[in-house]
């Protein structure tokens, strides 16, 4: 029963990544015409959308505690991943990003000076997000296979 709620658990935040990254944000960049609030619109998604990682993470962890002593190790180790990579998310990632996103801001309206700079730190970090994020998506896939053939076995 542990290892079916772990694929279910899985499978939604799999499927909910794909839909934040692959949907819900480019729609609101087709939609909204200015692309500084079409960021911020998203960073405000992305940043909710963490918490919801956080939680997946942290239960993916409990259902590892007490799953199957087959499964437990590899469950445990690649949770404990997963919530590392979540926090990275939530607490330091997003937030540099929204951060350098409104300096972005001010410097395009000339409030502050060094608007190339910002738009490279920006992009750096974006790109490692992305990047973050494809990691996530291959291991939350792994994981589901692996246990998705561990379920086959009990």
């Amino acid at each position: 029963m542990i290892i079916v709620l772990c694929i279910i658990l899985t499978t939604f935040w799999f499927a909910a990544t794909v839909a934040v990254d692959f949907l819900a944000i480019p729609a609101v960049f087709r939609t909204i015409p200015d692309v500084m609030l079409a960021g911020e619109v998203g960073m405000k998604v992305f940043s909710r959308f963490n918490y919801i990682e956080l939680i997946c993470a942290t239960g993916l962890l409990l259902l590892a505690w007490f799953s199957p002593k087959g499964s437990k190790k590899i469950l445990l180790i690649v949770s404990i991943l997963l919530i590392f990579i979540a926090s990275f998310y939530t607490f330091y990632l997003t937030p540099k990003i929204i951060e350098l996103t409104r300096l972005m801001n001010h410097a395009h309206q000339g409030v502050i000076t060094g608007l190339e700079d910002f738009n490279k730190e920006h992009e750096s970090y974006h790109n490692f997000y992305v990047k973050m994020d494809s990691v996530k998506l291959f291991i939350l896939l792994g994981l589901d296979v692996f246990l998705v053939m561990k379920k086959d076995k009990v």
